[in-house]
């Protein structure tokens, strides 16, 4: 059968909103990212489910694509934390570290063959450091329909047969809420046979200023659409290596008794989703790992990406942005990639990298 978990984090508003449902047992397995802390309590829920084979565990910073400066720091701490004995491991999917950022918010990428190859490099280390299985999850956020398009086709080709996909339902809903696109369709692109987890969680809109058109956002603060629970029907009925679903609500968006009792209908939502779920028997899906992509010159690619992050961190507005980027792509596929953006996507990815965006401390 197919576990429910919660994704786990050191905030007191999440604590007491998941307390009933641990005093109750109804918590199958847990989801916990390292780089959010252990505090006490929180440490004895890891160590119980680490020893009852139940804990899963997901990276946010972890750089499969980028220049990979904090790649030994981040194998490092996966190593230390593998003692706690995850299940499984998953990282982002995106750019989530450049030359002279630490940290961003996960941006898409460009489709190359040096981003394949660096990924897949990044995921063997990583399964090495972490002993046990590793996965990728699908991102929510893109700079156009093209990145929507490519992006199952992208993970397929960077997971091994040793590896799994982490299939986040919300980011596929943010995606096709944003681009108009067929959310089931959009599904089967993905390599649904490699298919370990499933994220489900709630969001938000943004309007940007530029297109005044809905933005979903995967903010992680509301209650799950009716929309992606019935994702979630179809997508455990074609994903037949399903181990666990995860209800995903961040901490910091429950101050409210409401807001808890939201959660625990969601929690309840997804139980009897479950429970009323009869296994099938998919039809066998074929995998090719290789994809035609156009070439980058390594050097050229991570200049590119740290000048992305910084035009988007520091420019005063879209016209701005837009312009700077033009002039920093001058190879053929950069400059495709640029062409591909929209207006309103970049005005979020700006606002995202000016919260989020860590650069590097200088000596």
């Amino acid at each position: 059968s197919v576990r429910l978990a919660v994704s786990v984090q050191p905030s007191e508003d999440l604590r007491l909103a998941l307390l009933p449902l641990f005093v109750r047992g109804e918590v199958e397995a847990i989801e916990w990212t390292w780089e959010s802390g252990l505090p006490e309590w929180l440490e004895a829920l890891v160590a119980f489910y680490g020893s009852n084979n139940a804990l899963y565990t997901h990276l946010v910073g972890f750089p499969l694509c980028g220049d990979g400066t904090t790649v030994p720091r981040r194998l490092a701490e996966v190593t230390h934390w593998s003692k706690t004995s995850p299940c499984h491991v998953s990282a982002h999917f995106g750019l989530v570290q450049a030359a002279g950022f630490s940290d961003l918010a996960p941006l898409p990428v460009v489709p190359c063959t040096e981003i394949v190859t660096t990924a897949r490099e990044r995921l063997s280390q990583l399964r090495d450091a972490a002993g046990c299985p590793v996965g990728v999850e699908n991102l929510a956020f893109a700079f156009s329909s093209d990145d929507v398009a490519r992006q199952g086709e992208m993970l397929d080709s960077i997971l091994s047969p040793k590896d799994f996909l982490l299939l986040d339902l919300h980011n596929l809903h943010c995606q096709a809420e944003t681009f108009g696109t067929d959310p089931v369709a959009l599904m089967n692109r993905y390599p649904l046979d490699g298919v370990r987890e499933i994220h489900v969680s709630g969001g938000s809109f943004s309007y940007p200023k530029v297109d005044p058109r809905p933005f979903r956002r995967d903010t992680h603060d509301g209650a799950v659409p009716e929309e992606v629970l019935e994702l979630l029907d179809v997508a455990i009925a074609r994903c037949p290596r399903l181990e666990v679903v995860c209800l995903e609500r961040i901490g910091g968006s429950l101050p409210e008794d409401r807001d808890k009792g939201e959660l625990a209908s969601d929690f309840e939502r997804l139980k009897a989703r479950l429970a009323a779920h009869r296994p099938t028997d998919p039809s066998p899906t074929s995998r090719s790992r290789d994809i035609a992509l156009p070439s980058v010159d390594a050097r050229t690619l991570r200049r590119f990406e740290s000048a992305l992050v910084d035009v988007l961190a520091t420019a005063a507005g879209v016209d701005d942005a837009r312009a700077a980027l033009k002039t920093l792509a001058q190879n053929p596929t950069l400059s495709a990639f640029v062409s591909r953006i929209e207006p309103r996507c970049l005005e979020v990815a700006m606002e995202l990298e000016k919260r989020w965006s860590v650069r590097d401390q200088k000596d």
